[in-house]
């Protein structure tokens, strides 16, 4: 299920391929589709829809919490609930930076499109100098 979400967020954060389903859904603000799919079922079977959400809150921090992709972009977002309550709308770049996946010299070296991970400043951590 996640795969078709995939696709869609992709197309609403404008960030790259290579990007997490997990950063993605935290960038978009759109929780993993199975936790929507629970989220509804709870609300079809009488519980609150602020119960429901605070339900899905929680089980969407926890895989985020848990997750091993997207640290980059936990670093901006660690928080699922703080995040919500932020509006943000990303375009291209700013994708690339939150989600450290773009035009990084570092990201070019390890796909062999770069002969060396160095910015032009000089730092190999390019993410963070850009910043």
């Amino acid at each position: 299920m996640e795969s078709a979400q995939r696709s869609v967020l992709q197309a609403v954060t404008s960030a790259y391929k290579t990007v997490s389903t997990r950063a993605l859904q935290v960038l978009a603000g759109t929780p993993p589709i199975n936790l929507h799919i629970e989220y509804a079922i709870r609300i079809f079977n009488g519980i609150t829809k602020s119960d429901s959400e605070a339900i899905l809150i929680e089980q969407w921090q926890l895989l985020w919490d848990r997750s091993d992709k997207g640290r980059w972009t936990y670093e901006f977002f660690p928080n699922i609930h703080n995040r919500l309550q932020t509006l943000i709308s990303f375009d291209h770049y700013t994708a690339q930076l939150v989600t450290g996946h773009g035009g990084f010299n570092g990201n070019l070296h390890y796909f062999n499109l770069s002969d060396n991970p160095h910015c032009s400043c000089g730092h190999t951590d390019e993410k963070l100098s850009t910043f």
